[in-house]
């Protein structure tokens, strides 16, 4: 369907680039998949206990598991082409019209782009279970071996950029319900946490329920608005909190209804948020997560500013 929308002349709804960007190498992934399945099918058809084999077909298939790797390393440039795109109206409209179709099982885009990358464990935890119900004795312990052997190297590879990825899924989910210019698509960004909470504020003075997004480098402070009939629920934000900048705790009270949480301003010591959270076991977690938070987030601007700093003097050098 988006390559439909791709007209030859005028203003497309999206370009044939924004496409590649997007899927990146998902045709040869899906191609791959679909002879794996006809050769898995074709041997559990002729099946006999002691001489059929599946080793050999995810041995040959683990050769091609260079393909996932290079669609994980485009997997950030795939949401961020995504997150551009849905800015032109027209592209949303087709986007919210191929969200809705029955086939996606309520899924959006974005869910599907992750399921690739979340294939190869899944792979390496097939080929576990098959190995824990067969003989080392039995034809197809070797091959099934080297195969989990393997897929198990590029499995550890993948890790650490399908947390990335997740972490981008999540964002890139919060950024569409977010009515706000700011994009949260950076790649230093984390989301942490989540939830409902009576809120204070500088601004507003009564508690009033608000809507909290805790990430490695701000708080969000946000209240569903209501779109028009029908249209759904988007949120708004009241209030970021940029935590490497000025923001610290200074004490927690206790209260009879809840636990509340307070952030004051260092140098006047103006309280600047107060949270009430729904029990002091979230509260604990809060804390220690915000405080993880300023640290590393410190760490990080010093750790910027010091690279920053050999640069420029490796420059001069030079000179």
């Amino acid at each position: 369907p988006l390559f439909k929308a791709v007209p030859h002349q005028g203003n497309p709804v999206i370009t044939e680039e924004d496409i590649k960007h997007i899927f990146s190498s998902l045709q040869v992934i899906y191609n791959y998949n679909v002879f794996l399945l006809q050769d898995l099918k074709e041997r559990i058809k002729n099946w006999q206990n002691q001489n059929t084999k599946l080793g050999d077909i995810f041995l040959t298939m683990s050769h091609f598991l260079k393909t996932y790797q290079d669609y994980v390393k485009n997997y950030s440039n795939a949401i961020q082409t995504l997150s551009k795109c849905r800015k032109n109206k027209d592209f949303e409209k087709l986007y919210e019209e191929l969200n809705n179709d029955a086939r996606c099982g309520g899924l959006n885009l974005s869910s599907f782009l992750i399921q690739p990358i979340q294939r190869v464990p899944r792979y390496l935890l097939l080929l576990q279970e098959l190995l824990k119900f067969t003989p080392q004795e039995h034809i197809d312990f070797n091959d099934l071996t080297q195969a989990h052997k393997r897929i198990k190297e590029v499995a550890d590879v993948l890790n650490e950029a399908e947390r990335t990825a997740s972490n981008l899924n999540k964002l890139f989910s919060i950024q569409s319900l977010l009515n706000m210019e700011q994009s949260l698509l950076e790649p230093h960004r984390r989301y942490i946490r989540e939830c409902a909470a009576e809120v204070t504020t500088r601004e507003v003075t009564t508690p009033t329920e608000r809507f909290l997004l805790l990430f490695n480098d701000q708080i969000l402070v946000l209240r569903f608005k209501l779109k028009k009939e029908k249209a759904p629920k988007t949120l708004e934000n009241m209030k970021t909190l940029v935590l490497e900048e000025a923001i610290k705790f200074v004490d927690t009270l206790v209260q009879a209804n809840g636990t509340t949480l307070i952030i004051n301003h260092p140098p006047t010591n103006v309280e600047m948020l107060r949270i009430t959270l729904p029990d002091s076991q979230e509260r604990e977690e809060w804390l220690e997560d915000i405080k993880a938070s300023i640290i590393l987030s410190v760490e990080r601007r010093r750790t910027a500013s010091v690279i920053l700093k050999r640069k420029e003097l490796s420059r001069k050098t030079l000179q």
